[in-house]
């Protein structure tokens, strides 16, 4: 009897170990699969509290927002009024854009350029600013676009330009409103 319990308990541990190992061949290869998915999701940077803006320094931005629409109008803005890579040049251009208007492209002299732009008129309103990384910071604002005194684009009032520490331009959008 001691020898066939030896017998016994021997298969026994023999099917448990086998048991074992293919049970750690299959699930070790499921758990590879697990980590090599789990390294590939991208874990999004935590967004951190970032100190409110200052009155005097919306003031600030209110002027760079005044001044950068100013100088697309005379053909004076830094980063260019036909930087077409720069989200915010082309949010600028689009506020300063007729239906069915002429197209004013870098190969029109500045005489026409000017003579095109300077029917257009613009009144900035509801200016607020935020950091949105390091030192950029993003101003939000409402602007009334006329051209000969008409308005235009009334549905597309609401705006965003990002500048850098240095005020200069690094993107921005507009955005359309429902009646």
């Amino acid at each position: 009897m001691n020898k066939v319990m030896t017998i016994v308990i021997t298969a026994v541990a023999v099917l448990l170990l086998a048991g074992s190992f293919i049970f750690y061949k299959v699930y070790s290869s499921k758990l590879d699969a697990i980590e090599d998915k789990k390294s590939e999701i991208k874990v999004p940077s935590k967004k951190t509290y970032n100190e409110p803006l200052k009155p005097k320094d919306v003031e600030h931005y209110e002027d760079v927002v005044n001044s950068k629409l100013d100088g697309f109008l005379h053909n004076d803005l830094d980063e260019g009024v036909f930087n077409g890579s720069n989200s915010g040049v082309s949010a600028i251009r689009n506020m300063f854009s007729v239906a069915g208007g002429r197209i004013i492209t870098k190969d029109d002299s500045q005489k026409k350029f000017r003579d095109y732009y300077k029917d257009f008129d613009f009144e900035v309103s509801n200016v607020s600013a935020q950091r949105v990384s390091g030192d950029d910071t993003e101003i939000i604002f409402n602007a009334k676009t006329t051209y000969k005194g008409k308005e235009q684009n009334p549905k597309y009032d609401l705006f965003s330009l990002t500048v850098d520490k240095n005020d200069k331009l690094i993107g921005g959008h507009f955005y359309g409103r429902k009646d």
